[in-house]
């Protein structure tokens, strides 16, 4: 451009300068040198004219061939640029799908005013589609929702459209395979300068797996609330029954006592008092047991046996037991596989669910009971919240009764709890047949509608073991012996216990000493080590107990029998007695087992 400007300057003053010089020396008259003068003017002036035409065309080419020469170098330089960036972009892109798809969380943009959506991968992936199969709207994805949350995602979207706000929620959806998913949605609005409502935008995470664990870790809180709560109640059971027994002991030891002392006639009322005590210590020593059952477990042994031969004699004396009123209807298959359950427990089981069926339809109505495989379970105990899955040898007993009411449920198998009349029943029925199916490795799955009936279903582990130990039809009734005159030392803390005991062997042949203190009994049986033939002593006693007591007399006599009778403990029971060489018996204590036992150690010979 300065050289331009240059080159036009010069071309002037030159001009100028000729136009000077030449005038100045023509005359005013002469014509033809004016002409002259003109024409050669002229011919300068076209010629500066060509070459400054010239020069700015060499010139605007150089400036065009430099700009274009930039321009390609730019040229070159975006697109290097643009490939860099939609590298990158793409990068960004994969790294923000894997995040998605580790995270769960699928993106959506729904422009409302054109009403077209987008999807990205990991929101197609959770609807279980591929983009090349869905084409998502607002009406598809309804129809993804469960039909249960439809009208709640509804609500939803029509607050946010009215309210132009952000906005969440929680869900379910349902794949195309019929998986159920849940999701937590998440979203915000998109408005224009006027507040007119241009998209939503948001995020939609699968919960599922968190679901599972929350409910997984609620069904796991309530089953240690329940074991808690059974733990509990079972040691202040036990401390219960362990005094209650001692005093059952002496009841009912010193009632038979008086039943042999009695004339058996028929009209003595003395017998029918001592017959109606003797009935009620009975009783209360079966409630006893129970309670012991549940608090500790029943160390009975246990033994693979048939249910369907053993519910067929249960059915049978059911029928000769419960009301006529009442009719039985019974499904046994025949061909189950043997269970790992004592047998009198499992008589518990039935004879508990049968009276409980019995008083729900008030003596009159229907009872089922059936016995059958149980397949491809996927559910939970009622009563422990534990998993139950696969294939159950099921024990099922139903009534048309009234149904159990919900709020009852939660406390329907806690020891004492009962909706029976008072004198009716004592709440123990349902917490025993718990403690016996916890023992067993068993469940309980109560289904109940009230106004529908109820049915409990027993499930035990089937086992396959064809040399399994069955059930003896026929026990051989033993005649209790009379003693031989041994000496047997009793120690029980319960004075008037341990002289019970005392007089039963007494009458029965045998010589005894009754004491209520261990360290004393100690010395005594120091003094004089070979006077005693036998020990028959209680477990909780202060300063020294059983177990303690028995371990100082056999460091002086090892061959010494011994026998333990226990109200209730802790610290000792029939298998870990027996380790020990020690026979044992619960309080109270059967006398006439007791006195066969006691004719077993010493070698007096049993006559059957």
């Amino acid at each position: 451009e300065l050289n331009e400007g240059l080159s036009i300057v010069i071309a002037n003053e030159t001009y100028a300068k000729l136009r000077q010089k030449w005038l100045g020396i023509l005359e005013p008259d002469n014509t033809t040198a004016y002409l002259y003068i003109a024409g050669i003017t002229s011919v300068v002036v076209l010629l500066i004219s060509l070459l400054i035409a010239l020069f700015w065309q060499t010139s605007l080419r150089r400036r065009i061939t430099r700009s274009t020469e930039e321009l390609e170098i730019y040229k070159n330089d975006l697109e290097k640029l643009v490939s860099t960036r939609t590298h990158e972009l793409e990068d960004e892109k994969l790294k923000l799908n894997q995040a998605q798809e580790i995270a769960h969380i699928g993106s959506y943009r729904w422009n409302t005013v054109d009403d077209v959506t987008t999807w990205s991968d990991e929101l197609f992936r959770i609807a279980g589609y591929t983009a090349q199969e869905f084409k998502p709207t607002y009406e598809k994805y309804l129809e993804c929702i469960h039909p249960d949350d439809r009208e709640y995602f509804q609500q939803i979207t029509n607050a946010v459209l009215k309210n132009k706000s952000p906005y969440n929620g929680n869900y379910r959806i349902v794949r195309p395979n019929g998986d159920l998913r849940y999701v937590l949605e998440k979203g915000d609005v998109l408005l224009d300068s006027k507040d007119h409502l241009l998209s939503l935008v948001g995020v939609i995470q699968d919960i599922t797996e968190r679901k599972i664990f929350e409910n997984e870790n609620i069904r796991m809180q309530h089953e240690l609330q329940q074991a808690q709560k059974m733990e509990s109640l079972g040691q202040l059971t036990g401390g219960i029954a362990h005094d209650f027994n001692n005093l059952l002991g002496i009841i009912n030891g010193y009632t038979g006592l008086l039943e042999n002392k009695l004339p058996n006639h028929k009209d003595n009322k003395l017998v029918d008092y001592v017959h109606n005590i003797s009935e009620a210590g009975d009783r209360a020593a079966t409630l006893i047991a129970q309670m012991l059952s549940f608090s500790r477990g029943d160390n009975s042994e246990v033994l693979a046996i048939k249910l369907p031969e053993l519910l067929k004699g249960e059915i049978k004396m059911l029928r000769s037991t419960l009301p006529s009123t009442i009719e039985i209807k019974d499904f046994i298959d025949l061909n189950l596989p043997n269970v790992l359950m004592n047998p009198a427990q499992f008589h518990q089981i039935v004879m508990n669910l049968s009276i409980n069926a019995r008083d729900a339809i008030d003596g009159m109505g229907m009872l089922t009971i059936r016995l059958e495989w149980a397949r491809d379970l996927d559910t939970q105990s009622t009563v422990s919240h534990k998993p139950i899955k696969g294939d159950w040898i099921e024990l099922s007993v139903t009534d048309n009764g009234s149904g159990i009411d919900d709020k009852i449920r939660d406390n329907l198998f806690n020891p004492f709890f009962t909706t029976k009349e008072v004198g009716k029943g004592t709440g123990m029925g349902l917490s025993v047949i718990y403690r016996i199916m916890e023992q067993h490795n068993g469940h309980i799955i109560l289904e109940s509608e009230p106004g529908s009936g109820s049915t409990f279903r027993m499930l035990f582990p089937p086992i396959h073991d064809s040399g399994a130990d069955q059930l003896e039809s026929n026990q051989k009734s033993v005649e209790i012996p009379m003693g031989d005159g041994s000496e047997i030392l009793v120690v029980d803390d319960e004075i008037m216990l341990s002289s019970q005991i005392s007089e039963v062997v007494n009458l029965n042949g045998y010589k005894s000493t009754a004491i209520d203190d261990s360290l004393g009994a100690l010395e005594l049986f120091k003094k004089d080590p070979d006077r005693f033939s036998l020990l028959i002593t209680d477990q909780t006693m202060p300063k020294m107990t059983g177990v303690d007591l028995i371990k100082k007399i056999r460091e002086i006599r090892p061959e010494l029998p011994v026998i333990m009778c226990s109200g209730y403990s802790d610290k000792i029971n029939a298998n870990e007695a027996g380790v020990l060489d020690i026979s044992y018996f619960d309080k109270p204590a059967n006398i006439d087992k007791l006195l066969l036992k006691i004719a077993e150690l010493l070698g007096i010979d049993l006559k059957t």
